[in-house]
């Protein structure tokens, strides 16, 4: 799955996200989940509309940390292309929601969580992962089906305290198009799975998040097109509710927004989503 699989981010693998980004950023990612200035100054910006406001990042390669050019960046109805640097600029309508894709040969597509600005932004690093680091995660996946979507998670601590030092001791749980993926028992309800990222790769003996790890978790074999929303529990932190604005104080990144939900509709093929979940005291 910052930036299935922000990871942004697998998204390791998605440290994937980043699978992830991926995905977008660091925990920051895309995970699902570095180098480089913060991005947008440079990038190919595209006509925008009158009132339109900005968002600008940098795109990197989720193993090596390097820029990737020639990255399609897609927010909204709105799409740019890297530059040599990595970085991408887009206007967007304020206070419209979108969600955000990247696109190269090569890569798995990434596709985050819906976000909503308010003023231009800067969204940091967003870690794409390459076929290659994906194939090499999946490979590991009990019982992968090799068809179905992949979504990796992250949880970024907003605020800590001695009661809640970390994000370590956390478990997810989801649902597939509003129905449970297990029973009370625990046993699986469909063909999804989950898996628990330990360092950075997928851990079958762990059961809940690893302090540290990027991505934290990454769910498989989910149906695609079907909307899948991402819950968490903590021992000691409260989990934010959905809607959480969010300082973008990601390496490089600055500016505010509102991360709008946990909920993502996976792609087939070769793509992986990314989602973020937010802890406080």
């Amino acid at each position: 799955m910052q930036k299935l699989l922000c990871a942004s981010a697998f998204v390791p693998v998605l440290a994937m996200a980043s699978v992830a980004a991926c995905g977008a950023g660091d925990v920051n990612p895309p995970p699902l989940l570095t180098g480089g200035d913060g991005g947008g100054t440079d990038a190919p910006a595209v006509d925008a509309p009158p009132g339109a406001i900005t968002q600008s990042g940098i795109i990197i390669d989720l193993s090596t940390k390097t820029p990737v050019s020639g990255a399609t960046v897609t927010s909204g109805a709105h799409s740019a292309t890297t530059d040599a640097k990595g970085a991408y600029s887009i206007p967007l309508e304020p206070g419209v929601p979108f969600t955000m894709k990247v696109e190269k040969t090569g890569y798995y597509t990434l596709q985050e969580q819906e976000l909503k600005p308010s003023a231009s932004f800067n969204l940091g690093k967003t870690q794409f992962p390459s076929e290659n680091t994906v194939n090499l995660l999946v490979g590991t996946f009990k019982g992968y089906d090799g068809v179905g979507g992949i979504v990796s998670i992250a949880i970024e601590l907003m605020t800590a305290a001695d009661d809640c030092p970390d994000e370590g001791g956390a478990t997810f749980d989801f649902t597939v198009d509003g129905k449970p993926a297990f029973d009370a028992d625990g046993g699986a309800l469909g063909t999804a799975r989950i898996v628990y990222f330990s360092e950075g790769f997928p851990a079958a003996d762990k059961t809940n998040v690893q302090s540290g790890s990027f991505p934290h978790a990454a769910i498989y074999n989910l149906p695609v097109g079907k909307p899948v929303v991402v819950t968490a529990k903590h021992p000691t932190c409260k989990v934010r509710p959905f809607p959480v604005d969010k300082d973008l104080d990601r390496e490089s990144g600055s500016g505010k927004a509102t991360y709008v939900s946990a909920t993502l509709s996976p792609f087939g093929g070769k793509s992986t989503g990314f989602v973020r979940i937010f802890l406080s005291k």
